[in-house]
């Protein structure tokens, strides 16, 4: 991907299409993730066999969507970036909609950008209403 905007916006469809090969390569080959209920996954193979099998059964018919993305240049070849996500769909869940924040840190590869790091946390449904961005500017980091 050229900016990290992009790469947020292919997680996304990677995602929606259950393509789970496209979401790992968005990932750095030494990439990891610690998904929502903490189980952390080294590198992009682990990543895609993980993702796989859970979109081949409890998600397999979600819907992502990302709301109010933050990028945050973090110098010439890191950037950060964090959004609000909505998931639909899980099987799992109690309730129809899932509530979310990601965090991605993103390296730039040989001009392309990936992901090395990242965090997603779901929103506990009795927290405070979550602020509409993430702290930090929001101009996309190049």
């Amino acid at each position: 991907m050229q900016t990290p905007d992009a790469v947020l916006a292919a997680y996304v469809a990677a995602w929606n299409a259950h393509d789970m090969k496209a979401f790992a390569n968005l990932f750095s080959e030494d990439g990891e993730f610690v998904n929502a209920y903490g189980e952390w996954w080294r590198g992009r193979e682990a990543l895609q066999a993980k993702n796989t099998e859970a979109h081949e059964s409890y998600y397999a018919r979600t819907r992502l969507r990302m709301e109010n993305p933050a990028v945050r240049s973090l110098g010439n070849h890191l950037a950060l970036v964090q959004a609000r996500w909505v998931l639909h769909g899980d099987t799992r869940a109690r309730r129809d909609e899932r509530l979310g924040f990601v965090t991605l840190v993103l390296t730039k590869e040989e001009s392309l950008w990936r992901i090395r790091l990242a965090q997603n946390t779901e929103r506990n449904p009795q927290a405070s209403a979550p602020a509409d961005t993430p702290s930090g500017e929001t101009a996309a980091a190049r």
